[in-house]
């Protein structure tokens, strides 16, 4: 697949980014470079070879760090919270705007 400038732009205008035109010819020059290394990689032979889903035991890593001895608390003061806090019609929390 060819990088072209259309392309890019479409991928700049997705990511809410813009550059000038000496940077956008860099950047494109930069990711042909990158397809190409992938291209390379794509041409490896590797259908004998058995999938590495994950490089590491992560589940016996994951269950070594988690306590069964855990009982969850159960949090008795909604009624308190309610009371303290500013509340949508839906019952939600007012929080800070995020967005301008």
């Amino acid at each position: 697949m060819r990088l072209t400038e259309e392309i890019l732009d479409r991928v700049l205008k997705n990511a809410r980014l813009e550059i000038t035109a000496s940077e956008k010819q860099a950047l494109l020059k930069d990711l042909e470079n990158i397809l190409e290394a992938f291209a390379v990689i794509d041409q490896a032979k590797v259908e004998h070879l058995e999938p590495a889903y994950h490089p590491l035991d992560v589940k016996s890593r994951i269950d070594e760090n988690v306590r069964t001895d855990d009982e969850p608390e159960i949090f008795e003061h909604v009624e308190i919270l309610r009371r303290r806090l500013k509340l949508n019609s839906e019952g939600y929390v007012w929080g800070p705007k995020t967005r301008k």
